[in-house]
């Protein structure tokens, strides 16, 4: 009868150990998922703010090209700095993005995410919110 309670509870340590062990397993591996999908919001954000950057620099570029008068409305999602005297543009929201402007004839401007204006006025590009 004693023989077969040692067995029993050998048993149930047994159990409690394999659970355990695999308790510890499921903790991991969702601790690695969470942190992986951590980084692909972080890399969404970042993919979104540079889109937001280049899109801007591209509008800007588009109306110094064109003829003068020329003027372009369209929104932004973040807010931005353009500094033309280092061909910057900054986006500002979780982190700052930075982007290159390829013009320097264009107003020095902090903007707020909304509408925007920009307009060629004799081959200078005046960036403003609308």
């Amino acid at each position: 009868m004693l023989l077969q309670n040692i067995k029993k509870a050998q048993v149930s340590i047994e159990l409690l150990s394999v659970v355990g062990f695999l308790f510890l397993v499921f903790l991991i591996i969702f601790g690695i998922i969470y942190e992986k999908r951590i980084d692909v919001i972080k890399t969404e954000d970042y993919i979104k703010e540079r889109t937001e950057c280049i899109k801007l620099s591209n509008l800007i570029t588009e109306a110094f090209l064109h003829e003068e008068g020329i003027i372009i409305k369209n929104k932004i999602n973040f807010n931005a700095s353009i500094n033309p005297n280092i061909n910057l543009i900054s986006i500002n929201d979780k982190t700052e993005i930075f982007c290159t402007l390829f013009i320097s004839n264009v107003s020095n401007v902090s903007l707020v995410k909304g509408d925007i204006k920009i307009e060629n006025k004799d081959r200078f590009v005046d960036v403003k919110n609308a």
